[in-house]
C-alpha cells in the first residue's frame, strides 16, 4: 500500500473526528431520519446531506424540541415536579438497537439548560412516558 493512500486515509479519518464521527461505526442516520432531512441536489451527497454544513440539526432537532419542551414545562405546575422528576427516574435506559448498548439516562426533564441535540430527541420520548403515566400534571 502505497504512503500516499495512507496518508489520504489518515486525513480522512481526522475529518471525520472532527465531525463527531467514529469511522469504525457505520453511520445510520439516514435509516432513521432519512425523511425529515431534505435533500440539496447542487450539493450532492455530503455529510449528512449538508446537515453539517448548514446546521440543520440546531434547526431540525434543538430548535423543534425546545419549541415543543418548553410549553410542557410551563404547563407543569410546581406542585408536580416531584411527581415528573419520580417517573423520570422510573424510565429504563434507552438502548441502541445494533449494538444494544445503553445511553445515558437523562437526569431531569423540567431544565433543558446544556442537553445536546441527541438528549433532547430523548427527552421527548421521556415526555410521552411521564404524559402517559401521568396527564394530570398539566394545568388546564
Amino acid at each position: 500500500m502505497c504512503r500516499e493512500s495512507q496518508r489520504e486515509r489518515k486525513r480522512a479519518r481526522e475529518k471525520l473526528h472532527r465531525h463527531g464521527l467514529d469511522f469504525k461505526k457505520r453511520c445510520r442516520l439516514m435509516e432513521h431520519a432519512g425523511g425529515c432531512i431534505p435533500r440539496i441536489d447542487k450539493f450532492g451527497d455530503t455529510l449528512f446531506g449538508g446537515l453539517v454544513r448548514f446546521e440543520r440539526m440546531h434547526v431540525y432537532f434543538i430548535n423543534f424540541t425546545t419549541y415543543l419542551m418548553e410549553p410542557l414545562i410551563e404547563c407543569v405546575s410546581k406542585d408536580h415536579y416531584g411527581t415528573v422528576r419520580k417517573v423520570v427516574k422510573q424510565c429504563q435506559n434507552f438502548r441502541d438497537p445494533i449494538s444494544g448498548s445503553a445511553f445515558l439516562r437523562l437526569p431531569h426533564l423540567l431544565k433543558m439548560t446544556h442537553l445536546t441535540a441527541e438528549r433532547r430527541v430523548m427527552a421527548i420520548f421521556y415526555w410521552a412516558h411521564v404524559l402517559g403515566k401521568s396527564i394530570h400534571l398539566i394545568r388546564h
